[in-house]
């Protein structure tokens, strides 16, 4: 009898532990669902889930942002997007998903957003079951290098412009070296009958060539440091009125500068300002006009060296290039190969000190204003 009432109590455990069993996998199962669910719409990167024949059937967040089209958009919408160039490669990949001929597949395309902006992307397809096992479906996993590209074209355009800057160096350190020596051999030459006004004369435009040579190599140690992070600048009181006369003394041009009011002492590094205001007065007698002046003056906290002209400028659409290394914004013909250096180190050599160089068009003149920490004395010690 006790038998008997023992029985269904152990049938009931029987039946409890199958339960259990089975509802164990559809636990598990679940819980999966939900983590791929967390990791799908929290994922950093966009991923897309799509049918065979392109139907999108979800897409996360980051994939919404990144390419910014409805829900309803297609695959074959977003393949009309990709980039000619990376047209041919971006089909291959989904061909070969969707014939099955590979279960992943990873390409680069570049791609059109929603906004008319293009997308630089590494994508990769990869073939999974759907839930029920009824159909396999394709995940795209899509990691913007959009930054990572532009980045690669700015260093390619950086190389290229550093290619044409030496090709520039070695054509105007050949020209002033030519004139010295075509000239130095001129005055040797016992034969030739000059008078002391030629010797003089020829002598003088030696030594401007000197200084021309001499000025350029002395920019080029100045970028090199910058670039090596070992310059250094010292830091005394420096007169602008006085390194302006100076810069000019060593820089000539066809037409007389004009030095116009005064400027309270700078906290500045004397050779180096001398050579920011050589650059500047190179770069009017180049490029500039006719009626070249430096205008002296301050503003509160700063001492002013204001170099302007009445040339042409540089033209709107190069402004963002006057400060680049290696660059030209300029085109005047008569100076085809000129260094693009100087303006870009003046600039760093002002802020080094604490400064800084700005260019200004207004009207029908061009500035370039140097702002420089004005040297505040400090009042005497008590005894």
């Amino acid at each position: 009898m006790t038998t008997k009432q023992k029985a269904p109590s152990t049938a009931r455990k029987r039946t409890t532990r199958h339960a259990k069993a089975k509802e164990a996998p559809d636990a598990a199962l679940q819980a999966g669902e939900r983590r791929f669910e967390t990791v799908f719409h929290n994922a950093p990167v966009g991923m897309a889930i799509h049918r065979l024949n392109g139907e999108y059937l979800e897409t996360n967040a980051t994939y919404d942002e990144l390419f910014g089209y409805s829900k309803d958009f297609t695959l074959e919408q977003l393949i009309e997007m990709v980039s000619p160039e990376s047209k041919e490669s971006t089909l291959a990949a989904f061909n070969a998903i969707a014939n099955k001929e590979e279960s992943t597949v990873t390409f680069q395309g570049a791609f059109t957003a929603a906004s008319g902006e293009t997308v630089h992307a590494v994508v990769q397809l990869s073939l999974i079951p759907d839930a029920d096992m009824s159909e396999e479906l394709v995940i795209a996993q899509v990691i913007d290098i959009t930054e990572l590209k532009e980045t690669q074209k700015r260093l390619e355009e950086s190389l290229t412009s550093k290619n044409q800057f030496l090709a520039a160096v070695s054509h105007e350190l050949r020209t002033p070296l030519t004139a010295v020596i075509g000239l130095a051999e001129l005055l040797r030459d016992p034969d030739q009958d000059l008078s002391a006004e030629q010797r003089t004369d020829l002598i003088n435009t030696i030594v401007e060539s000197g200084f021309d040579v001499s000025n350029m190599v002395e920019d080029l140690l100045t970028a090199a440091r910058q670039e090596a992070g070992q310059l250094d600048v010292v830091s005394v009181p420096v007169h602008l009125q006085a390194q302006t006369r100076q810069a000019l003394e060593v820089v000539h041009g066809d037409v007389d500068v004009l030095i116009v009011g005064d400027a309270p002492p700078a906290l500045a590094d004397p050779g180096r300002v001398r050579q920011i205001l050589r650059n500047l007065l190179t770069n009017a007698f180049k490029y500039g006009g006719d009626d070249i002046r430096v205008d002296l003056d301050s503003i509160p906290g700063f001492a002013r060296a204001i170099v302007s002209d009445d040339g042409p400028g540089v033209p709107s659409k190069t402004e963002d290039l006057i400060f680049a290394s290696y660059a030209r914004a300029h085109s005047k013909e008569s100076h085809p190969g000129s260094v693009g250096i100087g303006l870009s180190i003046s600039r760093e050599l002002a802020r080094q000190m604490g400064g800084d160089l700005v260019y200004l068009r207004r009207g029908d003149r061009t500035s370039f204003i140097l702002t420089l920490p004005i040297h505040r004395r400090l009042p005497p010690q008590p005894r």
